[in-house]
């Protein structure tokens, strides 16, 4: 089933667990590591790194910490209802306060590119954290 942001805006709780080779730093580079885009999208082009598969859907990493990794949800263009903004805009003259306040997080609604193709990062952002081996992963 493919994963609905708008269910976990009821939660406070978004760390959900991964495999550990997909978090994996080095060679081989874990797919989602892989992704990793925060220093990309300010940029005009807005493009990102290749996206992983989770959930039956695409996704993007916008951060890095030790063995966990924040992502967002992509959107294609033509299925995201609300409005649609950049980097810059969404930063604006207020310095990032609106951006950082948004309940849906920092990058909720940035449009980015990947493949030619226009996606918008949809929050509210989950933390994936590493799953033992032995434990498999229950929420694939």
């Amino acid at each position: 089933m493919p994963y609905n942001p708008c269910q976990s805006h009821h939660s406070t709780d978004r760390r959900m667990s991964i495999e550990s080779a997909r978090l994996q730093h080095g060679d081989p580079e874990g797919d989602v590591i892989a992704s990793y885009s925060a220093d990309m999208i300010p940029d005009k082009k807005s493009r990102i790194r290749k996206p992983f598969h989770w959930r039956n859907a695409l996704w993007c990493c916008v951060g890095i910490s030790g063995d966990e990794a924040s992502a967002y949800l992509l959107t294609p263009l033509a299925s995201f209802a609300s409005p649609t903004t950049t980097y810059a805009e969404k930063l604006g003259i207020d310095q990032g306060d609106f951006a950082r306040a948004d309940p849906g997080g920092f990058y909720h609604g940035m449009r980015v590119s990947s493949g030619g193709a226009t996606f918008i990062l949809t929050g509210p952002e989950v933390t994936l954290t590493a799953t033992a081996p032995e434990q498999g992963n229950l929420f694939e």
